[in-house]
């Protein structure tokens, strides 16, 4: 709505205390079902739905479904998670007379967000120089510039001056992006012998008011679904959504949870199937024979050992060991819990941006 500079942050908060603003009250849209039934947190727009996404069809799947020996279904919901690094966001914006732009930022991607600002700036990216020296904690907050980082960018070329910026713990809480509140509908058809035929997924995803990107409502949520099991046929659809709350970023494994969420079902079809959920993972999950292994997502895993590493892990706990201990807890009123969950992640991010790294390279003739 605005923005004060001044030449020390006391004098620039005092002139902020000066600013009134004249709000309109209207309801809160507050979580995705409220998203998905209310009008439009913008209002130039149709509805909430930020985009949508799909696997394409695939009739098969039904008929798999209708014919299977078991099939399992539940909704597995994220929780809303705030970043809040020790040190917040921050950055000084630096304009040259040459038409040349020097920001220092707290920043992971230097490179990607060079290009956030150029294109933003209508600049030639070989115009914007970011140097991201100490970052402190970012877990993904500061992968790129946001809306109000690109407000000071802004205000320090109209101003043609240096203009400095550290976010405080408040604005942090309040505008400095969150992530994970989504969900996802899961369905898994089953043969049997407790052998995995099919998935059906639908994914929501809360995107708040002003994310950090909105070209994608999939991620790698759904892509990574199936993870390291056969899985023969899948099916997925995806929708992000606005809403009244502080705009999603990028969090520590921004598909987590595709991990969560299937592993959380193997145990749901474990215990309506009367089956051992070390047992049923067994029975699905690939190992080093298998590979190369292309998932039904399209991905092609190689040079990895999830059956192994599980083994390793099953032998580590000695299973019999434990279930005589947590029988005896049980006659003690005590409960002992086991969990299990297998996941895998790509070791190298491969698109756009973050495939490569760019440098500018400039030679000058000296006298002498």
């Amino acid at each position: 709505m605005a923005i004060v500079l001044a030449t020390t942050r006391a004098i620039a908060e005092d002139a902020v205390a000066l600013v009134e603003v004249d709000y309109r009250a209207e309801a809160p849209v507050i979580g995705i079902a409220a998203a998905q039934t209310m009008p439009p947190v913008h209002p130039h727009l149709p509805d909430n739905l930020v985009n949508a996404m799909d696997s394409g069809r695939d009739d098969e799947i039904d008929a798999i479904f209708a014919s299977a020996a078991h099939v399992v279904e539940d909704t597995i919901r994220n929780c809303r998670q705030a970043h809040m690094p020790m040190e917040t966001r921050g950055l000084v914006a630096a304009p040259d007379g040459t038409g040349e732009l020097t920001v220092h930022a707290a920043c992971q991607s230097p490179h990607l967000s060079a290009l956030h600002i150029a294109t933003a700036f209508n600049m030639n990216q070989h115009q914007v120089r970011v140097i991201g020296k100490d970052v402190g904690g970012g877990f993904g907050l500061k992968m790129s510039p946001q809306r109000d980082d690109m407000a000071v960018i802004a205000a320090a070329i109209l101003a043609g001056r240096p203009v400095k910026w550290i976010e405080d713990r408040l604005e942090n809480l309040i505008a400095g992006g969150q992530s994970r509140e989504d969900q996802m509908s899961v369905r898994l058809a089953f043969d049997a012998d407790h052998r995995l035929l099919a998935a059906d997924v639908e994914y929501d995803c809360d995107f708040g008011a002003y994310p950090y990107a909105t070209q994608s409502s999939a991620s790698l949520v759904t892509p990574m679904f199936p993870g390291p099991y056969r899985l023969p046929r899948y099916r997925w659809k995806a929708k992000g959504w606005y809403t009244n709350t502080s705009g999603l970023v990028p969090y520590r494994g921004p598909w987590m949870l595709e991990m969560f969420a299937r592993e959380a079902m193997f145990d749901v079809a474990a215990r309506e199937m009367g089956a051992d959920l070390i047992e049923l993972r067994r029975k699905n999950i690939i190992g080093k024979p298998d590979q190369p292994f292309q998932t039904a997502a399209g991905f092609v895993l190689a040079d990895i050992s999830p059956r192994e590493t599980m083994e390793l892990a099953v032998s580590a706990i000695d299973v019999p060991a434990f279930r005589r201990d947590q029988a005896h807890a049980r006659e003690q009123g005590r409960y002992l819990g086991l969990g299990l969950a297998n996941g895998i992640e790509p070791t190298t991010v491969s698109f756009g941006y973050f495939a490569s790294d760019m440098a500018h390279v400039r030679s000058r003739r000296t006298a002498g």
